[in-house]
């Protein structure tokens, strides 16, 4: 799980790179947030898929296993939606996407990224 001290890290390192000029977003601000559950069946997938875009997310599609992966059929879908976090409302999605996970029978809510609008 992401710990809050995760997160205000993460913050911390993305000020640190838009600061330097590596990233061309504030994370501060409104931003694309992509949001990652994992399962190794794609209807699972599927169905959090529909239910997140239901509420307002992008399903971006689907990606395979990475080559940390302890399973190769390990599969991803990824879901995005501007919105502006600070770390107590990011906390809370990922809090609340741990419980979705587990609800929907799907193999976890394995976190998310974050990235200037308008980038894929």
């Amino acid at each position: 799980m992401i710990s809050k001290e995760d997160l205000q890290e993460f913050f911390t390192s993305t000020r640190k790179l838009r600061d330097s000029g590596e990233a061309n977003f504030d994370i501060d601000d409104v931003c694309r947030w992509s949001y990652f559950f994992t399962d190794t069946v794609k209807s699972n997938l599927t169905r959090i898929g529909l239910h997140l875009e239901d509420n307002g997310y992008q399903i971006r599609g689907f990606l395979g296993a990475a080559e940390e992966d302890a399973d190769p059929n390990t599969l991803y879908i990824r879901a995005d939606r501007h919105e502006k976090h600070t770390v107590e409302t990011l906390h809370e999605t990922n809090e609340s996407f741990y419980i979705l996970a587990e609800k929907m029978g799907v193999g976890g809510y394995d976190g998310m990224d974050v990235g200037a609008i308008g980038s894929v």
